[in-house]
């Protein structure tokens, strides 16, 4: 026992004791920190035997614990009426007004019906605090004087809010065996008990209020500690590194420990560092902080960002100084010196490290070309297989070995196929070269722009150069070569092919790197180098920006792997890149996911926006995250986001899911390097940490993943790369021309799908003979190239599922935008590197409810929501970040950037404008960040943006408008007009583009700048959207993706022409739009001045005329939509009168929109033109149900006519609302509601509140498709309700011949009666708060069952936990023990014998009769069928909050064991509850209960626990109910039956009379009156000692009863000896008998020296067919009493009776069948229990005539009448 448990325990004890000193009625204390409840027992029990009176309950502290209780309550002389350890005993103490002594009540926690005894005084853990720091004054104050300021200062509430209770208790647990002077020195260093470092200057603080000073300011140094960002860390690691002296060694040794402790948050680690220690540390980070505010350092000085420096600079010699440093620090064998920057003298920050660098370095030298590694061990990621590499054999491909002997054969083919030796020449040239360049591979692995653009570029450019002649002669001389030697062609362009590539051969896949001295790995920084140097004096500023930015990580080339068969042994294989390490890629032949960390950077301001939309998710931030590529770096970047969000994000809870067999390169987190920090804030699961982590690995079945999400909802889940890369060979498109900053791309539009994709072509250059051979060799035209296409790996319908589970769902993905619409709300997209960033909001309407407001308060309108909505699916098809780009980052006001607002406003009615004026013209927006980058917009005003408009004709035409658009509340400050020419800031921008387009399709190649390619490509990724819009026409996307490919590649034949334009949006002046042509810079300038009313046409206004073309992803997903305003219907309805009108008092700005709208006439589904929706009466129809008044119906008519009118003020379009087609149910009328094509349901639902206040519901109506049908219901309260009786319900079953389980379930709104069946079900959960009608329903499916089926075919076992409402059905024969069970204990018993016997005994007799169910076996064996068990359990939740959390776990996996296997062997489940919570129902039993019965819940949060959505929170009560089933949600009103009814089914039921048998069965099968009797025994005759007839049963029928015989005699040795066959449960209550005669020996006159010294022998006579162990309790107890007193067991007796712990005989079963067996068997006296007494009117008068029959409440009684008094040698 834990000795802090044990002092917890005396301390609790002690504080109860002081509280009764108050004389209160009672004392309830829980929620306390964890004691041993034996020792408070025990502490207790002294003062209870001193005299002090009280009665003592402990529930909750589970069954064994229990048992041990009350054995120690009982030894230390607690009168058991004064003990308990249950609720009920505690209840019915308060409640009887003669027991005047206290109650005490200890709970470990909240235990079931506790809340009924909350008036007892209460006993908290702020009140055991405050106690705890009075005791320790009085302990130890006398023993040193300083103590008892100290504990006067834990008193204090302000020390009190940073010292936990629990702290607090092993501190005083520690201190409490010292003496004087150890004690005071142990009050200092045991500080780290409390969370508080140890203190040696603690007592320099005299007063209370100083120690409570100091105790404070310790914990704000622990929370510093325990807050460490990265930057502080820095800070600390640069001020050490720094100092000097003797105490930097101390200085490091203590940091070590601090970081020790920031890792593993652990007070144990406390223990080594002191108030001191940490002073200093922090004053160190204090002290460099003061120093990093002086003077600004350079800070750009990494080595690529000094390489691009000194070659825009021409600074050849500083360049080949820091190339020289830099090699020398890589290829140092110690460690180098540091390297420094040669102009500045600072030191550039360098490693040696590198994923790759082992493989690098064992397979690349001079004679290693690379080689491939045989990895014998499963790998599922390239990291994991090359820590495999010492243990795996390697075989170099080496071109000078005797099997390759490359460059002979090169000489040899060449001369038969009448060459000249230029190959060999060639390849001679490369393996020199390379010989040079392999002395430095780490080098070129590490840095290779460093060093390839100068130290070593011109071997490597001459490099690239004869290995670009080689691919070039070998494809032009490859027919040639082939015709001389078909295999020896192949052989060797195999074998060049396969140099310098490092592969990996794993059981399942091939895996490859190319090497560091790879060509195509050297080409781009050999080419960047020469490029820059050739235009460094033409680059403006920004395009030196640009290039710092993009030298950085320049793109790989080569997008796939060729493995000919020369490497593979087999076929030939392509490997697509499958991420990057450092800037070398890996390729992957089964690429499921990306390596690289594109995109986590974009999904942290998904987060900040996220946050801001929603601020409570700061308080804890939950993500699941699928298939992260990199956990640390996510945790990292998660750790700094949660830093530098403005408020900061107080916690953060990460799940980590992944797939397959992946994450075997997750490293063990929370233990970060001294350089590195960051990942290790975050500590696993059941951590305290507000930074918590979860990894879950191995869920290879969509189902599992999605079981998983469930178990744990989150705010967003990412889902990183769910498609599969995988490649192809596509098309040649000419011409490409390949670039250092990018991969070219071309769009190329599919003739069979009619899609377009935007295709990654790595060709051109030198990439187009090495192509070109790849092809060769693989039997290829050579007009293909090898490129890669994403093919979605997890279905659309599973990421629909996993999209519900979150508020936000993410997807980073390598495929493109078509491919990532799920027919869900997509509120942002966007390109990030090689990912496209997709994400998917639940909740669309609240950007509509934000944008709205910001509408309303930047253009002063009152806006339409319809046009709100349209206005945002715009928004998403225009612009890449969507709705999401309105967010601010930062909270602040406004969820929305008001400026932001503005600009995207003013861009809006720019569009509507432009896309009238050009309906056949592209328009995008280049508003993303990249596109504000590279074509160098600057990002000074939020309110300006800009749109790229692009015309082409069928001939060489192209023209591409330039649109700038302002939103200004006073436009004339952004330009000056001065007759024909304009000026201005906005016009230079305008121009400044146009200069910038201009370069773009520059034509001229000595003129182009390097920069151009990357923004083209810019300009692609943007124009993809617009060109792949699905709505839009195949002939238009194969012509648009044709003519933008000539455009893009520069075809030469194009002639473009560039328009400038400015829109001008004012936001406040009313006037006239103005279009005029001016001139500017001597260009032509197009001048566009709208204003209000434009604004007010886009914000009011729902249908437009404007011809604009359809969006991307249309349809379901929410994303698609026909531009500004929305598109049209398919018929076109007649317009209004143009004239404005408005009502009076109305806004005239309503009324001008008006007339700009074209009005619809509302089809009100019978042609009629009705105005505002009116509905006239109509004649009651034929089809209503009966009770349907005609007042009744003219009041739904009404209600029809105000639902029209509310979803018209709403906007939602509805095409028919019929008054006459409502469904009246029995207390729903469900209008039945038509909407126009493209209304949504979702646009509906959220409406209800809004709709249930303007019809004065009084409760929100239910919005739901109906099932089948095109229409939406609306359910809505029936004024006059009518019951629905459940008698007549009954009688219409149909009875059928197969095996069924049929109860009625209830009314639909059609008036439809739904009937279910449990063996199809096959299990049933049900909640309900009170007076809803749950218990109503029970009895329901109760009566359903009874009435239908006799005891040979069915068993029910009935658990009513609150005792009452089911006590109708007790003593029925389908009862399982006869009886319904209240007690918690008894029916938790019934259970696991349930779970532990019937189960496994069943599925042992189908097994045996090879029969896969209870229904095959029954039909197979009709003698000797199994009955159907139904189990309804009333109260679930009490039954299971009675345990403790271990024997909770336990019984719930009983439970979900029982509802997984039972429904073969006929075990049906029905669950009932009122507390619906997640700790009750779990995730688990919900998932084997898949069919669910909510009526009214309290909440939303209990209603998506039951049915996974809303709901039951709006239910009416009284029965009205929703049925989960199938995943369709149905609305039901339940029967109604009274108790008065449910007595009279039974009893008209059962025939009258002893044997109460029921109707239906046959003659022959009730009791015979002559029953023949075999009294041969000699327990008939002679009473015997140590031997018991008990009873038993095993059916309902009278003759399955049996006697079982008991033989029991003394043994020498004090033990419990039990022979004969029997299981465990009989076992079991042997031993529970001999326990119990064992501590209540001298209730039976038994010397305590025999118990001591004597055991008892048991064996069980042929028993082992019986399972009811518990009833044979008594006949054990009699017959162990009989053999240890030699007192003989009366002749002719048999006894039944299960015994509990305080002796009671309780209630058993089969009491009829039981005692019939004893009258066989001759016996004529019988004891049973007192409350089997009702059983006795099914015993036969035959019987009951001739017996005498004993009734006992407790084992006393039973062992006196049942023994002789005198004693007697058993015979």
């Amino acid at each position: 026992m834990d000795r802090v448990e044990e002092i917890t325990a005396e301390v609790i004890a002690d504080a109860v004791l002081e509280r009764l000193g108050t004389q209160p009625f009672g004392i309830l204390a829980k929620d306390l920190p964890a004691f041993a409840p034996e020792a408070f027992l025990k502490s207790i029990a002294s003062a209870y035997e001193s005299g002090t009176h009280f009665r003592l309950a402990m529930p909750g502290f589970g069954g064994a614990l229990s048992k041990s209780l009350r054995s120690i309550a009982d030894k230390s002389g607690i009168d058991p009426k004064d003990f308990a350890t249950n609720v009920e005993a505690a209840e019915r103490w308060r409640n009887d007004r003669t027991i005047s002594d206290p109650i005490v009540v200890i709970a470990p926690g909240d235990v079931a019906k506790l809340h009924s005894l909350n008036r007892l005084v209460p006993l908290h853990a702020a009140d055991l605090y405050t106690f705890l720091c009075e005791a320790g004054k009085k302990c130890f104050s006398a023993i040193n004087p300083a103590q008892e300021a100290l504990w006067s200062a834990f008193k204090r509430d302000d020390v009190r809010a940073v010292i936990s209770l629990e702290g607090l208790l092993r501190f005083f647990t520690e201190l409490r065996p010292l003496k004087s002077n150890p004690l005071l020195a142990a009050s200092r260093e045991k500080l780290y008990l409390l969370g508080l470092v140890p203190d040696p200057q603690l007592f320099e603080a005299r007063s209370s209020n100083d120690l409570a000073k100091r105790l404070k300011n310790n914990r704000r140094l622990v929370d510093q500690v325990k807050l460490l960002n990265k930057a502080d860390q820095r800070k600390i690691s640069n001020a050490l590194s720094a100092g000097s002296g003797a105490d930097l060694k101390s200085l490091r040794a203590i940091y070590k420990k601090v970081k020790e402790f920031y890792r593993d948050q652990n007070e144990e680690t406390l223990r080594a560092l002191t108030y001191e220690d940490v002073e200093k540390i922090l004053r160190a980070k204090l002290e460099n902080e003061e120093e990093s505010d002086g003077p600004s350092r350079k800070t750009k000085n990494d080595p690529r960002t000094l390489t691009i420096d000194y070659l825009i600079d021409g600074k050849d010699e500083e360049l080949g100084d820091l190339a020289k440093a830099i090699e020398e620090y890589v290829e140092a064998e110690e460690d180098p010196e540091e390297a420094r920057d040669p102009e500045s003298g600072s030191t550039v920050p360098l490693t040696r490290k590198h994923p790759f660098l082992l493989a690098v370095e064992r397979s690349v030298e001079p004679n290693r070309w690379g080689g491939i590694y045989e990895i014998e061990t499963e790998q599922e990621s390239l990291e994991s297989a090359l820590k495999e590499i010492d243990r795996s054999e390697f075989t170099p491909f080496n071109p000078a070995d005797p099997e390759w002997n490359t460059l002979k054969n090169l000489e040899e083919i060449s001369k038969v196929a009448g060459l000249d030796g230029q190959l060999a020449k060639d390849f001679k040239k490369i393996t020199q070269l390379r010989t040079q360049l392999a002395e430095h591979v780490v080098g070129l692995l590490l840095y290779p722009l460093e060093l390839a653009s100068i130290r070593h570029f011109d071997a490597i450019e001459e490099y690239v150069a004869a290995y670009e002649r080689l691919f070039a002669t070998l494809k032009e001389s490859y027919q040639k070569l082939f015709e001389a030697s078909d295999d020896g062609a192949r052989q060797i362009c195999s074998q060049l092919l396969a140099l310098d590539t490092i592969v990996f051969r794993t059981p399942s896949e091939f895996k490859a790197l190319i090497s560091p001295l790879h060509p195509l790995y050297l080409w781009k920084y050999v080419e960047l180098s020469r490029q820059i140097r050739q235009q460094r004096k033409l680059l403006t500023d920004a395009e030196k920006d640009l290039l710092r930015m993009a030298g950085k990580e320049l793109p790989n080339f080569l997008t796939t792997l060729y493995l000919s068969e020369l490497v593979t042994r087999g076929a030939s294989k392509i490997l697509p890149e499958a991420g990057r390490r450092g800037e070398l890629p890996l390729f992957e032949e089964h690429s499921s996911h990306y390596a690289g960390s594109d995109g986590i950077k974009d999904l942290l301001i998904v987060l900040e926006r996220f946050c801001t939309l929603y601020p409570h998710a700061k308080l804890g931030l939950r993500l699941n995250i699928i298939n992260a590529p990199d956990v640390e770096f996510l945790l990292k970047e998660l750790s700094s986001l949660a830093e530098r969000a403005t408020g900061s994000i107080d916690a953060i809870h990460v799940r980590f899911l992944f797939t397959g067999k992946s994450a075997s390169s997750v490293r063990v987190l929370g233990i970060g390097s001294d350089e590195d920090m960051g990942a290790e804030r975050f500590r696993g699961v059941d951590s305290r940490n507000a930074f918590t982590v979860q990894i879950l690995e191995g869920l290879e079945k969509a189902d599992a993943l999605l079981e998983k999400l469930k178990e744990c909802p989150a705010h967003l889940t990412v889902y990183f790369d769910p498609s599969t890369i995988h490649g192809e060979r596509l098309p040649r498109q000419a011409p490409l021309r390949v670039h250092p900053l990018c991969l070219p791309t071309y769009f190329r539009f599919d003739r069979v799908t009619k899609k377009v994709k935007n295709v990654p072509a790595a060709d051109g250059g030198i990439f187009t003979h090495y192509n070109d051979v790849r092809s060769r060799v693989s039997s290829q035209p050579t007009n293909a190239f090898f490129g890669t296409s994403a093919e979605m790996k997890t279905e659309h319908e599973v990421l629909k599922k996993m999209m519900g589970l979150s508020t936000w769902f993410v997807v980073l993905d390598r495929a493109q935008e078509g491919t990532l619409n799920f027919g869900a709300a997509r509120v942002s997209h966007r390109r990030c590197g090689k990912r496209d960033l997709a994400v998917f909001a639940q909740d669309r309407d609240k950007f509509v409810r934000e944008l709205d407001v910001q509408v309303r308060n930047v253009a002063n309108v009152d806006p339409n929501p319809a046009a709100i909505q349209s206005m945002i699916e715009s928004l998403n098809n225009l612009l890449g970040d969507g709705l999401l780009g309105l967010v601010r980052r930062n909270p602040g006001g406004s969820a929305l950037d008001e400026k932001r607002t503005q600009g995207i406003l003013g861009l809006m009615v720019a569009v509507q404008w432009f896309r009238r004026k050009h309906p056949k013209t592209l328009l995008v927006s280049i508003d993303s960040p990249e596109a504000r980058h590279w074509l160098e917009m600057n990002d000074d005003d939020a309110r300006r943006a800009d749109l790229i408009g692009i015309a082409m004709d069928s001939g060489s035409n192209a023209t591409i408008d330039v649109i700038e658009v302002k939103a200004h509340e006073d436009p004339s400050q952004l330009f000056r007009v001065v007759g024909k020419n304009i000026t201005g800031s906005a016009v230079e921008q305008v121009n400044n583009t146009a200069r910038i387009v201009e370069q773009i399709f520059e034509l001229d190649p000595a003129t182009q700048r390097i920069v151009a390619p990357q923004r083209r490509e810019i300009l692609r990724q943007h124009l993809y959207r617009e060109c792949l819009f699905e709505n839009r026409h195949e002939s238009e996307r194969e012509f648009w993706s044709t003519r933008l490919n000539d455009l893009l590649s520069l075809n030469p034949s194009l002639k473009v022409t560039i328009r400038r334009t400015l829109v001008v949006v004012s936001l406040t002046q009313n006037k006239a739009p103005v279009e005029r042509p001016l001139r500017s810079d001597d260009k032509d300038f197009h001048l566009v001045e709208l204003a209000e009313g434009n604004i007010l046409r886009l914000v009011t206004v729902v249908d437009d005329d404007a011809p604009t073309p359809p969006g991307p992803g249309s349809g379901p997903s929410g994303n698609g939509g026909s531009g500004v305003g929305g598109g049209r219907d398919t018929e076109t309805p007649p317009p209004r009168s143009p004239e404005p009108r408005a009502d009076a008092g109305g806004s005239k700005k309503a009324a001008e929109a008006e007339s700009l709208q074209d009005s619809e006439a509302i089809d009100e589904g019978n042609g009629d033109d009705a105005e505002d929706g009116d509905i006239q009466p109509q004649p009651l129809p034929a089809s209503m149900p009966a009770g349907v008044s005609a007042a009744e119906y003219e009041l739904i008519v009404k209600k029809a006519a105000e639902l029209r009118r509310a979803l018209r003020s709403y906007n939602v379009q509805v095409q028919e609302l019929d008054p006459r087609m409502a469904q009246i149910g029995p207390s729903v009328i469900r209008f039945r509601v038509r909407l126009r094509g493209g209304g949504k349901l979702s646009a509906l639902q959220s409406r209800a509140t809004d709709l249930g206040r303007e019809l004065a519901l009084k409760t929100t109506p239910f919005i739901d498709n109906i099932a089948g049908e095109s229409y939406v219901g609306i359910d809505i309260e029936r004024p006059n309700r009518v019951v629905a009786p459940l008698l007549p319900a009954i009688e219409a079953l149909s009875r059928s011949t197969e095996p069924e389980l049929k109860f009625v379930c209830g009314i639909s709104p059609a008036g439809d009666a739904v009937v279910l069946d449990l063996v199809q079900l096959p299990h049933l959960l049900v909640a309900g708060t009170t007076m809803s009608g749950k218990t109503v329903f029970l009895h329901s499916v109760l009566l359903s069952l009874i009435t239908r089926h006799n005891p040979e075919e069915l068993e029910l076992l009935i658990i009513d936990p609150k005792a009452t409402d089911f006590v109708f059905y007790n003593g029925l024969p389908l009862l399982r023990g006869g009886r319904v069970f209240n007690d918690a204990e008894d029916a938790i018993a019934q259970l696991k014998r349930l779970t532990s016997e019937e189960l496994q005994s069943r599925t042992a007799t189908l097994q045996a009769a090879r029969c896969p169910n209870l229904i095959e076996y029954n039909r197979t064996h009709p003698k000797n069928p199994l009955r159907f068990i139904v189990v309804v359990i009333d109260e679930y939740a009490d039954l299971v909050m009675v345990l403790d959390k271990k024997d909770r776990l336990e019984f719930e996996r009983e439970i979900s064991r029982l509802a997984q296997r039972a429904r073969s062997v006929g075990i049906h489940l029905v669950l009932a509850t009122q507390r619906p919570t997640a700790d009750v129902v779990t995730t688990n039993l919900k998932t084997n209960l898949p069919c669910r019965i909510s009526f009214k819940l309290p909440s939303l949060t209990d209603s998506r626990v039951i049915l996974d959505q809303s709901g039951a929170e709006n239910l009416f009560g009284k029965g009205d109910m929703l049925l989960l089933q199938h995943d369709y949600l149905n609305r039901l009103q339940a029967y109604f039956v009274s108790p008065g009814e449910i007595s009279e089914i039974l009893e008209s039921h059962y025939i009258p009379g002893a044997s109460r048998t029921p109707q239906g069965v046959d003659a022959e099968d009730a009791p015979d009156d002559d029953i023949e009797v075999d009294d041969s025994d000699l327990a008939n005759r002679e009473a015997l000692v140590g031997e018991v007839t008990g009873l038993a049963s095993h059916g309902d029928e009278l003759s399955s009863g049996e006697t079982i015989t008991i033989e029991t005699e003394a043994i020498s040795s004090p033990k419990l000896e039990v022979t004969g066959a029997a299981g465990d449960v009989l076992k079991q209550s042997v031993q529970a008998a001999w326990r119990y005669v064992q501590q209540h020996y001298s209730d039976y006159g038994i010397d305590q020296k025999t118990i001591q010294k004597q055991g008892i022998s048991v064996h069980l006579v042929n028993i082992s067919e019986f399972r009811d162990g518990p009833s044979a309790g008594i006949a054990f107890l009699t017959a162990i009493v009989s053999a240890y007193t030699g007192r003989p067991v009366r002749a002719g007796l048999a006894m039944s009776g299960e015994v509990s712990l305080k002796g009671k005989v309780t209630e058993v079963g089969g009491i009829p069948q039981k005692i019939v067996a004893a009258f066989r068997r001759g016996r004529r006296h019988v004891i049973i229990p007192k409350a089997n007494e009702k059983d006795l009117m099914f015993v036969p008068s035959q019987v009951k005539d001739s017996m005498e029959i004993h009734l006992v409440e407790n084992a006393a009684e039973a062992v006196e009448i049942a023994l002789d008094k005198k004693k007697k040698r058993k015979k």
